[in-house]
């Protein structure tokens, strides 16, 4: 894994209740079912998303219902990150 990677696995173990395995961790891994992480985690998830990526939480939050899986987080990490480029 890439270090930005690395950094989100980090992020999402510490925003689970359960363990997690390398391979558990795909894009198609549902962030509620597979991965564990409840509501209170998916706001701890965005929080710390944001505050690591300089991205604003309440986006993730807004955007929350089309956040399901690893692959969707990813997806909303790069556009944030390219929406905040953008406004710099």
């Amino acid at each position: 894994m890439n270090n930005l990677a690395n950094i989100i696995v980090d992020i999402i173990r510490q925003c689970t209740r359960q363990p997690i395995g390398e391979d558990a961790l795909n894009p198609q891994a549902d962030l509620r079912n597979d991965l564990g992480i409840d509501s209170l985690g998916m706001l701890m998830l965005f929080e710390r998303i944001g505050s690591e990526f300089n991205i604003d939480p309440v986006l993730l939050s807004d955007n929350a219902s089309a956040i399901r899986s690893y692959g969707d987080l990813l997806a909303q990490i790069a556009d944030g990150q390219r929406s905040a480029a953008a406004q710099d």
